[in-house]
């Protein structure tokens, strides 16, 4: 009786996790469709079976929820970008003006047309910088297709590559889950002996 009462949750957490191991291979194996003799039963792994819906989806994914490119866009449209623009375009003419003002030119001359030209670079250049950044921005959004970048991408990846990426990024949480079978395994097996051996017969 004792030895039947340590083998059952041995054997429920053996199970379990054998269980846990053979789902998470599913994910990657059989590479090419199985059939089995009589039955006909056809399996094939996740990743094997649904590449190209996969890769559908995640290049969809990326675009519209992790890569949106109005949202990237739209980092540009700020104050900060702005002024940066403006400091970096009022530092090149003046550096231009330095450069190509003949030195018989009196330095008073010099620093009252870089003010001029500076006061105007700095009234105009918000307003430009917006109108070339939206057509840009248009023009962009026509000519780039993340999701199909992504998508094609995911479909030039070896299957033996995708499950090495896979199983790098998650390898911690995948081992997790082969031991929580055999931990919920383990605890249905001494919910049996419970049952069996130490609840009253007959109750």
């Amino acid at each position: 009786m004792l030895i039947q009462a340590i083998a059952i949750p041995i054997l429920s957490a053996l199970i379990g996790w054998i269980t846990n191991v053979i789902a998470i291979r599913s994910l990657f194996y059989p590479r090419r469709p199985f059939r089995f003799p009589l039955i006909g039963l056809e399996i094939q792994g996740l990743l094997p079976k649904r590449r190209e819906d996969l890769a559908r989806d995640v290049g969809r994914v990326i675009e519209e929820e992790l890569l949106p490119l109005d949202k990237l866009f739209g980092y540009l449209h700020t104050p900060e970008v702005q002024n940066r623009v403006t400091d970096s375009a009022s530092e090149m003419v003046k550096t231009r003006i330095r450069e190509n003002t003949p030195a018989m030119v009196p330095e008073s001359l010099v620093r009252l047309v870089e003010a001029a030209v500076i006061r105007t670079i700095k009234k105009e250049t918000p307003a430009l910088f917006e109108k070339i950044l939206q057509q840009l921005t248009d023009s962009l959004k026509e000519e780039i297709n993340v999701a199909g970048v992504v998508e094609e991408q995911f479909r030039q990846y070896e299957l033996e590559d995708l499950e090495k990426l896979i199983t790098r990024v998650a390898n911690s949480e995948l081992r997790q889950i082969e031991w929580l079978g055999a931990v919920i395994g383990f605890i249905i097996g001494l919910v049996q002996v419970l049952i069996v051996y130490l609840i009253p017969h007959g109750v």
